[in-house]
């Protein structure tokens, strides 16, 4: 995906509001407890990270309160975030650093 815009081209499921670096989010989860995370890299708007982008591959994540990162393709304009994730508020921080390594096994089902 080259020459990826400044924006994510992601929304949240029923809405116009775009999912957004920093994003404070909730992902409900069948018959266990919601989880909180913060959106913590989107393509073509955080610095690239090899292990986010490569080749024709693209990936959104967010991470959770216990610092695990869950990894989502990006594909804007095929697949968007499902309706269990929901925004609670505008935030900044907890980006994904260039150079932090992304642990495998540790990849959404969205």
């Amino acid at each position: 995906m080259a020459d990826l815009p400044r924006h994510s081209g992601l929304f949240y499921h029923g809405t116009k509001e775009e999912v957004r670096l920093g994003d404070q989010i909730r992902i409900k989860r069948f018959l266990r407890s919601p989880i909180d995370a913060v959106v913590c890299y989107i393509p073509g708007i955080s610095p690239k990270h090899k292990d986010m982008e490569y080749g024709d591959i693209c990936r959104w994540a967010y991470r959770t309160g216990d610092d695990s990162i869950y990894i989502n393709c990006y594909d804007p304009e095929n697949l968007q975030p499902p309706k269990s994730l929901s925004l609670i508020a505008r935030g900044t921080g907890g980006e994904l650093l260039p150079d932090e390594p992304v642990e495998d096994g540790q990849e959404s089902d969205e």
